[in-house]
Parts: structure tokens; sequence; C-alpha cells
């Protein structure tokens, strides 16, 4: 459920390799299919107008394994480096009502798009908001 009309979604996360006393692992070959679901639950509540953000995290998280940036990950169920990038491409155009295949493959302008990315300097993550344009705003 959002909290304060905000949405987080993650591909996986897995800290076994970062020799912690015990880890914590969600979806390690994306078989479970974690990153699709949460898509699919942020993309409900923004048709039930509950919804405004959409925190995506990670980018590029490749010591905890939730990077979306393309990759080679030989733990991946999918070859293509780029599945989740296209994932998250896709659901951010379904979310902001665009139509991918009459916008030439790219990414739309961001302030049409209403994406920011936020580089925390002091862990060194980076953090994408997608933005819903509120229903109330008109827009």
């Amino acid at each position: 459920v959002p909290h304060g009309r905000v949405y987080s979604v993650c591909p996986r996360y897995d800290d076994s390799r970062l020799n912690r006393t015990q880890s914590y692992i969600i979806d390690p070959n994306y078989s479970q299919q974690v990153y699709q679901r949460e898509w699919k639950k942020a993309l409900d509540f923004a048709q039930k107008n509950t919804l405004d953000i959409v925190l995506i995290n990670s980018w590029n998280e490749f010591n905890e394994r939730s990077q979306i940036e393309p990759c080679h990950d030989a733990t991946s169920i999918y070859a293509d480096p780029y599945y989740l990038f296209n994932v998250t491409k896709t659901s951010i155009y379904e979310l902001k009502g665009l139509d991918q295949q009459n916008n030439s493959g790219s990414w739309p302008e961001p302030v049409k798009f209403g994406l920011v990315i936020l580089l925390i300097i002091s862990t060194g993550s980076i953090l994408l908001y997608a933005f819903r344009r509120c229903a109330r705003q008109g827009n």
C-alpha cells in the first residue's frame, strides 16, 4: 500500500556477498518476478488515483545486486543485459500514460516525463523517482 501516496519498487535484494552475519535475499535470479509484480501494484495504485510517486530503488546498487542499470548478470534467468532497464522503461511509460511505440523507443524529455535523478553523495546511491502527475492538478 502506498505510504503518503508514494510506492517503492525494487528488482531484487541480495546482501549475501557483503560478509554480514545474516543475509537477506529476495528473488535471487529474478524467477519470482518481484520487480514486475511491484510495478503491477504501482500501476494499479495509479489507476485508482492513490499514488503520486513511484520510488525506483535502485539504479546501480551492484553490491546488493539490486541494480537496474544494464549489466551482464550470470545469476539472472534473463540473458539480455537491458532486461530490467526495459521493464522499468515500459512501466514508466505505462504509468505516465505514454505510447512507447510512438516515441521512437527513446525516453521522453525529462520535463515532459517527470523523471528526476537524485544522487545522494554520502552513500553513492542513485534513486530514480518516476512522478505521476496528480489528477487533482488536472495534468
